[in-house]
């Protein structure tokens, strides 16, 4: 085993209130498989703040880095590839909750905001060609009734359809871009999931229980990958002092992790003992 003091360069940076972290679209679809074969009943509910996981994450492989020589005599069940992937999986799990969250109410206010401006300007737009004659004026007239957020979601959707069923008789007549389309179209039907009609009880949607699925099946994987492998590989660099390197998933700097933050970890293991 290395030695229990391998240096007291402590790799647990603050960890600030607001974190600024990035998912990865791509690194859900490198653990889509894999989480997805987990079976329903070892799947646990997300237990704590992905961003934070993340962080902590990213504190202990650079805090391992310079140690990859001692950590290669690691006896299985550790893996060197496990650990190196620990990252992308802590990614993985923070875009899938952005995807849980697109129905929670902040996330709901600033698609409100962004399809309010979205619909302004293709509706602007509908107007104009609508006078030209390139849109039917009615369908355009329809759209413009109405209010409230429901009715904003329905009228992204509807504009979306309108613009894409007119195609060919608006070319050219118009600055609205394809892109600018399919956001209107993906921002409504997202509000639409999201927003309850009046009176309707809150039963999340299909797509909603999917992301959650996914997610928690991710972190699933997260919780136990880290403490099998990152925690695994601190344990056996530094002992007593793991957690001023290789902190807890959920740990933040300036405490160390009680026990009841812990990750149940494996003990190290001896080579061939």
């Amino acid at each position: 085993m290395a030695s229990k003091k391998a240096g007291k360069a402590k790799g647990g940076a603050e960890a600030p209130e607001k974190l600024d972290v990035a998912g990865s679209a791509a690194a859900v679809d490198q653990h889509r498989a894999r989480a997805a074969a987990l079976p329903s009943k070892e799947v646990r509910g997300l237990g704590g703040d992905p961003a934070l996981a993340a962080h902590n994450v990213g504190v202990a492989i650079a805090a391992l880095a310079p140690h990859r020589k001692a950590i290669g005599e690691l006896p299985a069940p550790f893996s060197k590839a496990a650990l190196a992937a620990l990252p992308s999986l802590a990614a993985a799990v923070v875009h899938a909750h952005a995807q849980v969250d697109r129905s929670s109410t902040g996330d709901t206010k600033k698609d409100l905001a962004r399809a309010s401006a979205v619909r302004a300007l293709l509706l602007n737009a509908a107007v104009t060609l609508a006078d030209a004659k390139a849109l039917p004026p009615a369908k355009v007239a329809t759209i413009k009734k109405g209010s409230g957020p429901r009715d904003l979601a329905q009228d992204c959707v509807d504009l979306a359809a309108l613009f894409r069923a007119n195609a060919a008789a608006i070319k050219g007549k118009t600055a609205i871009g394809k892109d600018t389309i399919d956001e209107a179209g993906a921002l409504g039907e997202r509000l639409l999931a999201a927003l309850k009609p009046k009176g309707a009880k809150g039963k999340p949607s299909a797509e909603v229980r999917a992301a959650i699925d996914l997610r928690d099946r991710l972190w699933t994987l997260l919780v136990a990958d880290y403490p099998a492998h990152a925690r695994r590989a601190g344990l056996w660099i530094w002992v007593d002092d793991v957690d001023d390197h290789v902190p807890t998933l959920q740990a933040r700097a300036g405490r160390r992790a009680k026990k009841r933050d812990a990750e149940p970890a494996p003990a190290p293991t001896e080579p061939g003992g």
